[in-house]
């Protein structure tokens, strides 16, 4: 996969108040691939972008001691995507591209585990639906928080 991407670009953004987070996300995902068949040469790149807003409410804050805390809180929001695909078989003539934009609604909950300024594990899930019919999203990492409005995040995200 790694050869065939062009670029990526992830941006996530908090504004808090009290219990309540504001969040957004915005992703592109750009790839490009080529391969000689018995009929001709085929490449094929992809486009895909999505942006989500939703709400979060701090439902548990739990001091584990040394430090060490948990926040779990559970999210609502929508999540707005676009895909472009392009395809041309050289040598054959056959050439197509296609695009589609859909808006879902989700739900689902967001933990951290770690220290309050400091490294710390995260996690989300969320599923939901709409113009896709169902979806859902997964993502792992971990966070290093390093003031009240920075964090800095690795991690593996799934959306399906």
């Amino acid at each position: 996969l790694l050869k065939d991407l062009n670029g990526a670009f992830v941006l996530h953004g908090e504004l808090g108040f009290d219990r309540w987070q504001l969040f957004g996300d915005i992703n592109y995902l750009e790839l490009e691939a080529s391969q000689t068949t018995r009929v001709g040469r085929f490449d094929a790149e992809m486009r895909q972008a999505f942006i989500e807003v939703g709400l979060a409410y701090e439902l548990v804050r739990e001091d584990l001691g040394g430090g060490w805390q948990l926040v779990a809180e559970p999210l609502a929001g929508a999540r707005l995507q676009y895909l472009d695909l392009e395809i041309d078989l050289r040598g054959s003539g056959r050439q197509g591209s296609g695009d589609a934009f859909w808006a879902d609604a989700f739900g689902g909950l967001r933990f951290r585990l770690g220290e309050e300024r400091g490294l710390g594990l995260i996690g989300r899930f969320d599923a939901g639906g709409g113009g896709s019919k169902a979806a859902w999203n997964a993502l792992a990492g971990i966070d290093w928080s390093l003031a009240d409005w920075l964090a800095l995040s690795a991690g593996y995200r799934w959306l399906s």
